[in-house]
Parts: structure tokens; sequence; C-alpha cells
């Protein structure tokens, strides 16, 4: 080893320096520089030295630079060395150690982040280099928005990858955290858009790690909103609007606390698609609304981006109907268009946007010539431009398509889709909605092999770039309905198949967020499709295996959906032990009851009174949501389990069997006035699928046989017969050795008592033939609790109210009950019940004694309310009896009887049914149905005080409903016609039936045809008799209707009432 003693004193460790014979350096070498990076041997003159290794006349590892004292100056790779062709990481330091310039090359090419810093180590600048090109930050975020903007997916991520680079050595070596999130924000978002969402998530749950680290301040909570607004749209994207929804309301919070207004809009807008998409349009319009006026504060000082603004929310108004707003924001944005002139690109794209909001007009000529004019001054623009001559093309091939040149649309179309290849070649989505405009067209005109050859593409990308995620509303449904216009049934059924199940699966996740109300819209928006599905079963005709399996587990699925999921939220909160969530149901209740007072007042009362209905409303429904949000904790597994024909199956012992009963449209090509009703059986001995019974006559049985039926149905008329044939026959075919058999209804088969059928051939009726169990749902026989013996013998009992009860002594009799406002929700029902006269019923007075008596000798503790005491009041009053028995008289009025009921003078309908704004009475049965108690007849002659505090002496099924039923055994309604109401396709009657069986009750007895005193009351005295002394409800009702039997052998006399629930 030498040693050389330099000028400054310091001792150089001198290497080999060896050549090989080749004359090619080999291992270690020290190699002395002057001032100017020149190679010396005078180690005198040095200013720095090198440490290097060669293998083969190539440097090799890490090559180290000294200042001549000794001190590190930089180290790096070298690919070669003369002249230095520097590779990879770079590295240079100041004599202190402190780093000055940190970069990094490809072969001598600077490539990647490249930082600056004083001898203080403080950071001076950075920047990237591509290839030897510099970038600033800034510009390099300009870079991957402006592919973006060209939709071009691989640019962005090329670009992104070096923002990813610089931005994380920005913040591993604490520089700059924000831009590193930002850049992590790019890259999560354009994942997203390109269907890695469990990428995308990833990355989100990284970021709100990041973001939590970070202090506290105005520009955190508007990263923090970002981060929260992409990871609601990935949950969105696959299905789970319950997290969407979530995450969003407590962004809105965070900015809304922190007065900030940035990502606001976009929170309402991405709230307003969810509503949409469960059905809730009201929300959904709501939240679009309040999007836009958060936009509109936002860019009150920029012509440009409120031009943009009024006319994207003149479209939406358009497309909602609200023309004569649309058209002042039209003109507003019409305004500023005519201001803006210096910039082309932004001119353009406003010029396509308001030609697109005026064919949402439907002002046609008018969109042509703006448009001719636009194209002529903008000419090379567009066709420089391909972005914006895709969306000029789309929009003169619609308009050329509404104004008949067919010809011309078809030509515009295919240039449309071939453009669009193009330039959306690396963006799946965007080229997804072209491609689907184009499947549109050919659909409206009725060209649905082009149509289905666009959408099997369609199909194609989706499945090549989105798996994972929920797929576009309209595709599957939409492609299955295209191949059935081309009688391709089987490829339809398949892709059907595929949209139920994805709506299965949706409900499941995000019935908790949903209120009974959307539940009711998300479910009518979607059983179409169902029907749809029936019928291309309907088609097949065969008891193929798979098909039919599908039909009953999904009829398992919707029967009673919405009824189902309301009760379940209840039993939840009700078993929770959670007194908060208790205390918040309560205040729910109390909230349900102020509204439904205010039912009975014009939008001009309300006005004058100061009270906002559609705001409470939604309080009312937002309070909903979080009870159903809230007692989601308190769901089991069992709670979300997909029932199957099987697990019905399990349930049934020998002789007996389950129907489900379902009624459809039947669909062909398009939707006809046929009416199918199919009975899907199954039994004990089941083996590969139910069985089919298809009746193909469904708009008889609605219509004439069911008019037939009630004409049998009088004191003095038999079946011939018929009846049982067209409605039982063919169903009693596929029932041999069956004894027993639980029936769940639908359509007219709710409206009669099948065990009032005669068959002829035997001269029995069906009553004799078998027994009878309805239910819901046949999924009740897998989810009903074993019933708890009860110790609680308690009963109350009303009878023959005194209707005529007078207004001061009904206020004294309920002082004790109730104070404060009235319980009302219809506290003007004269204005349909108006020249109605209720007529006393001193037979349901003995009725209710004779039960008494009989409960008495049982050892029952019951409470009788007749005449004065029979008040709406008591009945609100009650908590949770074993048996609740009301004998007065009931109603129910269809949309026509209302209309009938309530048109004026002039031939106009009043702006009041019941006493409440009309359209209100439409939209809700349970606001048409009801029982009469005391005091009702001064409601009916419209002679109640509006001041008063009372009840009105009509006790709704809208009211019914709230009723503290939860441990009560029975109800039975031993009223006129109790069992009527609205009938709706899978969801049952909509009446008081379903109020008192979603208010809890577990039993349900009631009739569909008012009812002989007489005969009532034996059945009742006998019923009770037989079930208190030891029968179950089911043998105690039988017996006691085969009594009434022997003494009427007409049905009217013994088959208006049923039992369901048992």
């Amino acid at each position: 080893m030498l040693f050389t003693l330099t000028a400054q004193n310091h001792i150089i460790l001198k290497s080999p320096n060896k050549i090989r014979d080749n004359g090619k350096k080999e291992g270690k070498w020290t190699i002395l520089f002057d001032k100017d990076w020149k190679s010396i041997a005078d180690s005198t003159q040095a200013e720095f030295y090198r440490i290097i290794n060669y293998k083969d006349g190539k440097p090799e590892g890490i090559v180290t630079d000294y200042y001549i004292t000794g001190e590190m100056q930089g180290e790096c790779k070298l690919f070669s060395d003369d002249p230095d062709v520097i590779d990879d990481k770079y590295s240079v330091y100041f004599k202190n150690g402190k780093k000055d310039v940190e970069g990094n090359f490809i072969k001598g090419i600077k490539d990647g982040v490249f930082t600056w810093w004083n001898e203080n180590g403080e950071f001076i600048n950075g920047c990237i280099y591509i290839r030897d090109s510099s970038y600033t930050f800034d510009k390099l975020v300009d870079s991957i928005g402006f592919y973006g903007y060209l939709s071009q997916y691989k640019k962005q991520l090329f670009y992104l990858r070096y923002l990813y680079n610089g931005s994380k050595y920005l913040y591993d070596n604490k520089i700059n955290d924000s831009l590193f999130i930002v850049t992590l924000l790019y890259y999560s978002g354009i994942l997203s858009n390109y269907g890695n969402i469990d990428g995308a998530l990833s990355i989100y749950d990284s970021l709100q790690y990041l973001i939590k680290i970070r202090n506290n301040n105005i520009n955190n909570y508007v990263i923090q909103s970002s981060i929260n607004l992409g990871q609601a749209w990935c949950y969105f994207l696959t299905g789970d609007f319950k997290k969407s929804e979530e995450i969003l309301n407590e962004t809105v919070e965070l900015l809304k606390k922190n007065k900030i207004h940035e990502n606001l809009s976009m929170c309402y807008e991405n709230l307003s698609q969810i509503y949409f998409n469960l059905g809730n349009y009201r929300n959904s319009y709501n939240y679009q609304l309040l999007s836009y006026k958060n936009d509109e504060k936002l860019y009150f000082n920029d012509s440009l981006k409120l031009t943009k603004l009024y006319t994207i929310i003149a479209k939406f108004l358009y497309y909602v109907g609200d023309n004569e707003l649309a058209n002042n924001y039209l003109g507003k944005a019409f305004d500023f268009y005519k201001l803006i002139n210096t910039d082309i690109k932004n001119k353009v794209e406003l010029t396509n946007m308001i030609a697109s909001c005026l064919i949402e007009r439907k002002s046609y000529d008018e969109t042509e010539k703006f448009l001719d004019e636009a194209y002529f001054k903008y000419y090379f623009y567009y066709k420089e431009d391909l972005k914006s001559r895709i969306n000029l093309i789309e929009i003169l091939s619609f308009l050329n398509l509404k104004k008949g040149r067919t010809i011309l649309a078809d030509s515009l179309y295919h240039e449309l889709y071939k453009i669009s290849k193009i330039f959306y070649e690396q963006d799946p989505s965007a080229l997804i909605n072209k491609i689907y405009s184009i499947a549109n067209f050919y659909s409206s005109i009725e060209d649905y092999k082009n149509a289905e050859k666009y959408m099997a593409e369609i199909i194609e990308i989706y499945n090549n770039n989105f798996l994972g995620t929920r797929f576009i509303s309209f595709g599957l449904e939409y492609y299955a309905l295209i191949n059935i216009k081309l009688e391709q049934y089987k490829k339809a059924e398949n892709y059907l198949k595929n949209a139920l199940e994805n709506f299965k699966k949706n409900y499941l996740t995000n019935s908790s967020i949903m209120s009974e109300s959307e539940m009711k819209q998300y479910k009518n928006t979607s059983f179409i499709h169902f029907e749809i599905y029936y019928s291309l079963i309907v088609r097949d005709k065969l008891n193929n295996i798979l098909i039919l399996t599908d039909m009953f587990n999904n009829i398992l699925f919707t029967k009673a959906l919405v009824l189902n999921s309301t009760k379940k939220v209840k039993e939840r909160i009700l078993n929770s032990g959670d007194s908060t969530l208790s205390n918040k149901f309560k205040e729910w209740l109390e909230t349900k009851e102020y509204i439904a007072r205010l039912y009975s007042k014009t939008k001009q009362e309300l006005e004058q009174i100061g009270v906002n209905l559609d705001s409470l409303e939604q309080s009312a429904n937002d309070l909903e949501k979080e009870l159903s949000r809230k007692s989601e904790a308190f769901a089991k597994e069992f709670d979300k389990k997909q029932f199957t024909w099987q697990d019905v199956q399990s349930k049934l012992n020998d002789g007996e069997a389950a129907i489900e009963l379902v009624r459809f449209n039947y669909f062909d090509k398009s939707w006809t006035d046929t009416v199918y009703y199919a009975a899907l059986i199954i039994t004990k001995d089941t083996k590969e699928h139910p069985e089919l019974v298809l009746l193909e006559n469904g708009k008889d049985l609605e219509e004439k046989y069911y008019n037939d039926y009630q004409e049998i149905m009088q004191p003095d008329k038999l079946d011939d017969g018929e009846l049982y044939t067209q409605y039982w026959q063919s169903i009693k075919k596929k029932l041999n050795g069956i004894k027993k058999v639980y029936l769940s209804l639908d359509g007219v088969y709710n409206k009669i008592n099948l065990e009032t059928l005669l068959n002829l051939e035997t001269k029995e009726y069906l009553a004799d033939e078998i027994e009878l169990h309805i239910v819901t749902s046949t999924r009740d026989l897998v989810t009903a609790k074993p019933a708890k013996p009860t110790k609680a013998k308690i009963a109350y009992l009303f009878g023959n109210p005194n209707f005529k009860l007078g207004e001061e002594q009904q206020m004294q009799l309920a002082s004790a009950l109730r104070t404060g406002e009235r319980q009302l929700f219809s506290d003007k029902l004269r204005a349909d019940l108006e020249r109605t006269t209720a007529t006393d019923l001193p037979g349901t007075e003995t009725e209710v004694l004779n039960i008494k008596k009989i409960m008495n000798e049982k050892d029952w503790q019951a409470k009788v309310f007749t005449g004065d005491s029979a008040l709406e009041e008591e009945v609100k009053s009650v908590d949770n009896p074993t048996i609740l028995h009301i004998a007065t008289h009931g109603f129910f009025f269809s949309v026509v009887e209302i209309v009938e009921r309530n048109i004026n003078s002039e031939g106009f309908i009043k702006p009041k049914v019941f006493g409440m704004e009309t359209f209100k009475a439409y939209e809700n049965p349970l606001l048409r149905s009801g029982l009469l108690f005391a005091g009702s007849q001064r409601t009916l002659d419209g002679k109640e005080d509006a001041k008063s505090n009372m009840d009105n002496g009509i006790l709704t099924a809208y009211e019914a409903m709230n009723l503290k039923l939860d441990n009560t055994e029975l109800v039975v309604l031993s009223a006129c016609e109790t069992g009527r109401g609205e009938i709706r396709n899978g969801e049952g009657v909509y009446g008081l039936q379903r109020a008192f069986i979603q208010a809890g009750a577990k039993t349900l007895i009631m009739s569909l045809w008012k009812v002989s005193d007489e005969a009532t009351q034996e059945l009742m005295t006998s019923f009770y008799t037989k079930w208190l002394s030891g029968k179950t409800k089911r043998e105690a009702f039988k017996e006691a209707q085969n009594e009434i039997r022997a003494k009427y052998k007409y049905p009217y006399y013994w088959g208006a009432f049923v039992m369901v629930g048992e």
C-alpha cells in the first residue's frame, strides 16, 4: 500500500490502479482531479479525488468522489467514465456534508427527480426531468390533466409515475406532503375511472392515514374531503350506496362546519346520483339543486364557469319538466355566452353544451340554426380538436334523428363510432357511453340487430375493464330487452337473471339507508324486470330445474319485501336495549303524527301558518333512515340471508305444501294487457324444482270471475262451481295427498276467500278439502320465531261506539288519555265521507260483552270500551295487549271512488280529499282506509272544531301502523270490509291489514265483505270459547266457522272472515 501526502496534509489511500494486459482498467482505482474535474497526476494541484472500481475496463458499483480534504463530494453509478456517463441515482454534497444536488440519470440522460439545496440543508428547488426535458411539478400536473381530457389513460399513467416519484421524494424528505397526497389522489382517481376499484380503495385507505397525521388546517379539510369523495365514488361504483352515502354525509358536515365550499357541490352531486339509483327522485332533485346553488356562490365572479353552470342547470330543469325556470337559466347562459370571445376552446365547449340544452328543450329547429352558425365560425377548431368534434357529431346525430332524417343520423352515428373508438381507446367508461347512444339510436328505429351488436360490444368492454364494479344501470336489462325484440329469449333470460341478482344484492346492501317510501320506490323501479323475467319463463312452459328454482327464490325475496324490511328495523330497535335508539324511534313516531295532521291542509293553508311540509317530510324521512342505519348494528346474519325453496321445504311435514302465488303482466316484446298468475308449489317430496301451475286468464280472474264472486257472496246465493274451476282446480291437481297448504297470495286472490269456493264434482267447499294457512310469504315458515307462552292475559275489546258523541263529552273523556295537539292526519274527512251516516251497532256491544264473559271465566283481564268510551284515543293508548278486538264500521276507498265522491259541480276535483290535499290521498292508500270510533259522526258531518285538540274519531290505517302491538298475539277487526285495500303486486294489501301487521300483530282476523251481526257474534263467541280452552287459533277459527256453516249454509255468513299469519 502506498500513501500520498497532499498540500493540505491529507493522506489519500492510493489504489493499485491496475491495467490488464489487454489495456483495460481492472480493480480498484484512485483518480485525482483538478478544480475543473480534469484528471491529473500531481497531487499538489488536486482538488478532488475519486474511488472507483473497474471490471474489464468499465466502471462497476458505486463511484464515490471526495474533496481533497477527505469529505465526500458525491456518489453515483457510471455507465462509462470517458467521459462520465451517469446511470441511476446521483448525489452531490457540500464540504459540511449537507446535500447540494440530487437527481437521477438513465445512461447520461436526466430522467426523474432533481432537487437543489443550500449549505444549511434547506431545500431550494426541485423539478422532474423526463428524458432530459425539465418539468416543474405544476407543469407535470397540467400534463396529467391534459391527457385526461384527451382520454389517454397510458399517457396519464406515464406522467403520473414521474409525479409520484417526485412527490414521494419530497414527502420522504419532509419537504412537501401535500403534493404527495394530491398525487395519490390523482392515481386513485385514474384507477377507479378505469375499473381498478380495489386498487383505488387501497390508496384511499393509505391517504386516510396520511391525512390523520397532518396538522388540521383549511387546506387539510379540502384534501380530506377530496379523499372522502374518491372513496365514496368507489363504493358507489360497486353498488354499496350505503357506505357511499355515509361517507358523503360525513364530508358535507365537515365542510359545512368549517365553512368550506370547495367540494361541497360534488358531495351533493354524488348524493343526488345515489338517490336517483335508489329511486328516490325527489331527494335526487333536491341534492342536485343544492349542488348548483353552491356552485353559483363559488363562481359568482367567473363568467365562464357561470355560463357552464347555468347551461347545466337549464338542461337539468328541462329534463325534470320545470321549463319556466329552465328558460330563465338558459337566458342567463346565453347572455354570458355572447360576451366570451377570446377563449375559443371554452367557446366551442359552451356551444356544444348549449346545443345539448336546446335539444333537451326539444327546440330542434333553433338547435340546428345555432349549430350551423357555430360550426361555420369554429370550423377549424372542430377539425383539430377531436373531443369537441365527437361531442358535436353526437349532438347532430340525435338532432337529425329527432327531425326524422334517419339516414343522415345513421351516417353520423357511424362516424361517431369510428372516431370514438380511436379517441377513447384508453377510456372504456367514456367509450361505453358513446356506444350506448349508438345502440339506443338503432333501438329507437327498431333496428334491433344493430342495437344488439353494439350492446354486445358494451358488455365485452365492461367485462374486460370493470369486473367487480356495479354495471351501468341500463346495461343488462336493456341488453335483455333488445334480445327479446330479436326473439333471442335464452340470451335475454341469462342477462335478466344477472340483473335481478344485482338488484337483490344491492337491496341487501343498501336497504338500511332507505326509508320505507324509498324502499317502495326502489322495488317498484326494479320489479318490472322481475315481471319480464317471469314472462320469459312463461314462454318456456317447461319445468326447467334452474328457471323454476330461480323463479321461486326470486318470489321468496321480493314478496312483501318492503313490509318485511320495515318490520325487521322496528324489531331490531325494540329489542336492541339501546335507550338512545328507542328514544329516536319515539321521536320519529311523533314526527309522523305531526306531519299526518298537516296533511289536512292545502298548500295555501300551510303557507298561511308558515309550515314547510316538504321540509318536515324530508326530516322524517332522514330520521327514519337514521333509525334504519343504526338498527343495522343489531342485525344478525340470518336477517341478510337469501332464502331458497329448499329452506321452505325443510319446514314442511308430510302431507303439507307451500304455495307462492305471483301476479304479473305479460311482456311480449312490449307490455301487453294480458295478466298471468303463477302458482309455484313445493311439498316435502319435491325433488329437483318447484312445480309450476300457470293461470293464463288473469284478466278474467280479476274482472269477470271476481264480479261473479261478489254476486255469489250474498245472503241467498250459492256457488255453481265455476269459480272453483277457475281459481283453484289446476292447482288442486298438483296437491295429491296434501292436507295442509301454506299459501302466500297475490293480486285478486287477496280479495276472495278461497275456502268459500265450491267443488261441483265433490259438492264440497275448498275449506273441506284442505286446511289453508294464509301467510304473507312462505318465507315466514323459515323466519317465524317459536311462539313464547305469554303470561299476560290482557284483552282490549271495542264495540258499538257512540258515533254521535258530543264534542264536549269527548273532550272530557279523552282528556285523561291525551294532552297536547290532535293526533290526526285527515282532520276533515267529510270531503270524502260527506253524506255518510254511521249507523249504531248494538250487535257489536253484545259481541264484545259475550267475549268478555268468556275471558273472565278463563282468568283473562278483559277491558271493554263501548258507547262513549270507545274512543280513538283509547285505541291509540293500548300498549301491547295480548288481544285487541275491534267491532265497528270500517272503510276503504279506491282512487276511483275518491274521484267520484269529490267532483264538484263544475266537473273539477276538489282540492281536498278527506279534508287533505288530494295528491296525498291518491299517493297513499293507507290514508283511504280506517275504522270509525266515538264522535266520528261530527267529522262525517263536517262539524268538528278545527282548533280542537281531540282526535276526530277516525283511526286511519296510516295511524294504525304506529300502534304498540309488538307483543300482541291476535288482532280481530270485526268490522265491515276490514280486509280491503289497494292491491300492489308482490306487497299484498295496502290497508288496515298491512297496518296492523306492520304494527306488530302476530295474527289477524278480518273481513272481506259486510257481514251479518248475528252470524259475526256467534262466530266470535265460538272462536274465543274454543281458543281459550286450549285449541290453537287456527283450529278454533276453523271449528267456529264450521258451526256457523251448520246453521247458515250460504258462504256469505261463514266465509267473510279470514285469518292471516297463524
